[in-house]
């Protein structure tokens, strides 16, 4: 049966073989897919919204400049995601970064690893005021950043609760969240109870604007349905602090597999994860998924697109560009295909292009353009993998491609590649091989700037790229 979802509308008990039309506008709920064989289609100009109103806004005495706004129930300091007319707000950070770079690592501030314990830091930072309350991001082992409540803050110290393991081989990393004390640009906001502080962004009146928080966990949570198909909708603003929140498309809440998914034709935006360890459309346990024509966008600290022991699935023709993590992560399961996806603009810690491993088998990487990520093409521990055609580019001094410690002599000898192209800078590291593997080697005629990279001589395989 057909059935058109209109504005406020409720959706209708569904049964296998319907079809869901949403019309045009805001449609602000959460979809659990409790029914095989249904689709479910977005008019042009139908979107499918994680947020709710701030509202009750009230200009505040002092500080001067400062409104103080109601949050919508379920925001939450951590995820509450803030947009002014679809252009994103900061959370409060010390020291300031932009909006959606809220673990720029360049922005951070440095500390001698003796100086934290784990449980603690000092600093000279944290003299002269309280901190209390406040969030504090630290870079630890594993090249990732990990949030702390600050539960105790004196004599130049704070303290938190949860152990973190910070590197003890070079100089550490922070930053600091939702504080009084970082509150000085305009489009910044700390979140106190059900409150929210805001400078506006300028120009904005708070009483007049369309200031939103999101949350909602996901737009679509596939529950192991079967032969779901979504299409043509914008995907907006939902949220999570989970490894499972702030994802558009999700399977596995309910420990499932769900087979023959098509999602195709969608915008993916403006959705957060705040432990950054779920993405966009993040498909876990899914056989025979289609995943083509997608933009998935501006969602920070966020990945993009990740399959968890999938097979059969199949990525095509997707953008997947200036999100908060890696793009594009196969992990485990058999036969996986990316190809002609285009995957650029991301500079988020730990967030690379095309990532496979988890003891993936028979993956595709054909034909993809991947550019200015950390690392456009990374691989782990994965078996009979495929990289042909594609551009891998990188325009400052790291590494192009790399393979990790777990990519194992088995690895190598089953590995495919050929037709690629590597674009880098000076100086000329195209790849990163641990474990004895030998690095690469500039040709002998610098002006024509080709490297060759030789993998294990029993693998019989010879990699020659030309910037």
């Amino acid at each position: 049966m057909n059935h058109t979802i209109n504005l406020g509308e409720a959706l209708p008990a569904v049964q296998p073989g319907d079809v869901l039309t949403f019309a045009p506008g805001t449609h602000r709920l959460a979809i659990q897919c409790r029914a095989n064989d249904v689709t479910y289609r977005g008019k042009p100009g139908a979107i499918l919204d994680g947020s709710e109103p701030v509202v009750n806004w009230i200009k505040m005495a002092q500080p001067a400049g400062w409104w103080c706004g109601d949050l919508p129930s379920g925001a939450q300091p951590t995820t509450a995601n803030l947009y002014c007319h679809g252009e994103p707000m900061m959370i409060a950070q010390t020291p300031n970064v932009g909006a959606g770079q809220m673990d720029d690592l360049s922005k951070f501030l440095e500390f001698d690893p003796r100086q934290c314990d784990g449980v603690s830091l000092t600093h000279a930072m944290f003299g002269g005021a309280s901190w209390t309350g406040a969030t504090i991001a630290l870079w630890v082992y594993g090249n990732t950043i990990q949030y702390r409540t600050i539960t105790e803050s004196s004599g130049g110290r704070v303290a938190w609760v949860d152990k973190v393991t910070p590197y003890n081989d070079r100089n550490g990393r922070f930053a600091l969240l939702n504080s009084l004390h970082g509150m000085d640009t305009p489009g910044e906001y700390i979140i106190i109870g059900s409150k929210v502080y805001i400078i506006p962004p300028t120009g904005i009146d708070p009483r007049t604007a369309e200031i939103t928080a999101s949350i909602r966990n996901h737009a679509f949570d596939l529950r192991g349905a079967d032969n779901i198909t979504i299409e043509g909708f914008t995907i907006q603003k939902y949220c999570g602090g989970d490894w499972a929140g702030g994802v558009a498309i999700f399977n596995n809440s309910s420990g499932e597999r769900c087979e023959n998914l098509t999602v195709r034709d969608n915008v993916l935006r403006f959705n957060r994860n705040w432990s950054g360890t779920s993405a966009t459309i993040d498909l876990r346990y899914c056989d025979d998924a289609r995943i083509e024509g997608n933009t998935i966008a501006d969602n920070p600290h966020q990945r993009g697109l990740l399959l968890v022991q999938c097979t059969g699935t199949v990525a095509a023709y997707n953008t997947i560009e200036r999100n908060g993590g890696t793009g594009a992560y196969i992990a485990g399961g058999s036969g996986n295909t990316v190809k002609n996806c285009i995957l650029r603009d991301c500079a988020a810690v730990h967030a690379n292009g095309l990532t496979v491993g988890n003891g993936a088998t028979d993956t595709v990487f054909d034909g993809n353009t991947v550019e200015n990520y950390n690392i456009a093409l990374t691989l782990n521990e994965s078996y009979r993998t495929t990289i042909t055609n594609n551009k891998l580019a990188r325009t400052d001094d790291g590494f192009c491609a790399a393979a990790w410690d777990d990519f194992y002599p088995a690895c190598w000898d089953t590995l495919t590649i050929s037709g690629n192209t590597l674009s880098v800078t000076s100086p000329p590291r195209i790849a990163e091989m641990n474990a004895a593997q030998p690095t690469p080697t500039p040709d002998p005629t610098p002006a024509v700037k080709r490297y060759l990279i030789t993998v294990p001589a029993d693998s019989g395989i010879t990699i020659e790229e030309i910037q």
